[in-house]
């Protein structure tokens, strides 16, 4: 069943108040009532089952039932693209989220269609935390501001993420034989509609960054970012069944 966000929850939390958007979204949405079992999740690696013990005006309460926690595994998968018209990237943080990705670096960069407005990084926060509730999430991931395309590669490379740079012009390295040749955390990098300039080619080959295909296709910017996604948690699989 979706589950709700509860920052708050600890493994030790016995005695849950649920106030705001997800008391409405308990009792006006779904409407449930005394008595009804719900999921919580904190967005940092803890799960609860609860009752439902009392509904007030504003808020209700619920007893804890059992919790579990997992531990976010190894190496971590981030994800960076850049800004696309009609929500398209929020697609990308979508499912991104379903796949268990750590963290989105959105940025902006020379063949980029639109640029961010004072609520963006708000809205894909939003769009986050609705994919880790429908799928039963147990982490939120983190959704950085927007920055131009360098600062953003800096960030990630700070961050300690290895940048692939997704590239429809690169021709020998494969995203999954590339994955074979990369320790370590990693971040794709997913360019605009229009693909990457000639200069910022030049740049990713001057620093020595990473570019890989994701095959034969030319592919839309959201669709690369998933399928991408799902060859790096597919590897990450093959060499750990239980990663999460």
């Amino acid at each position: 069943m979706p589950c709700h966000y509860m920052p708050g929850l600890t493994i030790d939390s016995r005695e849950i108040e649920i106030g705001g958007d997800e008391f409405h979204h308990i009792t006006h949405v779904m409407r449930h009532s005394v008595g009804a079992s719900l999921l919580l999740t904190s967005g940092d690696g803890v799960l609860a089952d609860v009752v439902v013990t009392a509904i007030g005006r504003h808020s209700l309460r619920a007893r804890v039932t059992a919790t579990r926690t997992h531990e976010k595994s190894r190496p971590r998968l981030a994800c960076a693209f850049s800004l696309l018209r009609g929500k398209h990237d929020h697609l990308i943080v979508e499912k991104l989220t379903e796949l268990g990705v750590s963290a989105f670096y959105p940025f902006t960069c020379e063949h980029s269609v639109r640029r961010p407005s004072g609520n963006t990084t708000a809205r894909f926060v939003t769009v986050a935390t609705a994919a880790m509730k429908q799928c039963d999430g147990a982490f939120l991931p983190l959704v950085h501001d927007t920055q131009p395309l360098r600062q953003t590669l800096d960030a990630i490379r700070a961050a300690g993420y290895t940048p692939l740079v997704a590239s429809e012009t690169e021709c020998g390295s494969l995203l999954p034989v590339a994955l074979g040749k990369v320790t370590g955390d990693m971040c794709l990098v997913i360019g605009p509609e229009g693909g990457w300039s000639e200069a910022e080619r030049e740049w990713f080959e001057a620093e020595g960054l990473h570019t890989v295909s994701l095959g034969n296709h030319v592919l839309r910017a959201e669709t690369a970012a998933i399928a991408g996604a799902g060859m790096v948690v597919g590897a990450f699989l093959s060499g750990n069944s239980e990663f999460y």
